[in-house]
């Protein structure tokens, strides 16, 4: 009796570990939207994750319904795999000498007939390519993925934003939130929307791959899946006006940007925007 509870135990314990290694390895497959590819594998493998352990997770999961293969790629349903935001790497943060030099604190005040005031305050980037060809040596490639990195981090830590509270208003260019940046009069209309930044952009991934069609570009339901993020169903109020400005119109933008940055897009280059991949699109026999 002694040597088979022994035996029961370690079974216990050999199931637990099991179980702990699939929702560590789940963990972070969140963080590449819950999609394995040649790229999330390696990356896996390189975070410690047995390769033989991940094919094993990924058959069972096929076989049972909560993956799905789409061309090259597995896709784990939301109800065993909960997509955060990326863990995007830039040397370079909104508070670098580099990005503050193009990013100088402006008031600027247009008045147009009719007495309407069009007000631009604060820090907004200024040809930020022009900083990352300089470091990639006038590498074009390697200068847009570069700068897109950056955005990412910076987006999905709420420092860098494209905020308009009108979806018919394009911002000047990408807002610094931090440091003197921050004086600006809009920011706590920018920093009401900062949340959604990480609690909506799962929802915003699988909404987007689910109506979007590999091989065609992002779907422009981007704006309306933001602002239902944000509380707004434009079915229900078509004439939407967002007259307080505490919510962010372009949020849909940021959040395809951030994917982006993220590397889930093929064919993207300085010269070519490419098209999304899976989890950003889904095939229709996928």
């Amino acid at each position: 009796m002694i040597r088979h509870a022994k035996s029961f135990a370690a079974v216990l314990a050999l199931v637990a570990g099991s179980a702990a290694a699939d929702e560590a390895l789940l963990g972070y497959m969140g963080g590449q939207g819950c999609t394995f590819g040649v790229d999330s594998m390696v990356g896996a493998v390189a975070s410690g994750f047995d390769a033989e352990e991940i094919d094993l997770l990924i058959a069972e999961m096929l076989e049972a319904g909560t993956a799905r293969q789409q061309g090259i790629w597995v896709v784990l349903d939301e109800s065993v795999c909960t997509i955060r935001l990326p863990d995007v790497d830039s040397p370079l943060t909104t508070q670098s000498p580099e990005i503050l030099a193009i990013a100088p604190y402006i008031d600027e005040r247009t008045e147009y007939d009719g007495g309407y005031v069009v007000e631009d305050e604060g820090c907004f980037l200024n040809d930020p390519l022009t900083i990352f060809r300089d470091l990639h040596a006038g590498d074009e490639d390697a200068a847009n993925a570069a700068y897109l990195a950056f955005t990412a981090a910076a987006i999905s830590v709420g420092e860098l934003r494209f905020y308009s509270p009108s979806a018919l208003v394009t911002p000047r260019s990408w807002q610094i939130t931090t440091g003197e940046c921050a004086l600006a009069p809009n920011m706590d209309a920018i920093n009401a929307s900062k949340p959604f930044i990480a609690s909506g952009f799962g929802t915003f991934v699988r909404e987007i791959g689910a109506i979007t069609e590999c091989g065609d570009r992002l779907s422009s339901e981007a704006t309306r899946i933001g602002l239902s993020i944000q509380g707004v169903d434009l079915s229900e109020t078509p004439d939407f006006q967002n007259r307080d400005g505490l919510l962010n119109a372009h949020l849909g933008f940021e959040m395809h940007v951030i994917a982006m940055g993220a590397g889930w897009y093929e064919g993207m280059s300085a010269a070519e925007t490419g098209t999304p991949r899976p989890p950003l699109c889904h095939y229709p026999d996928g």
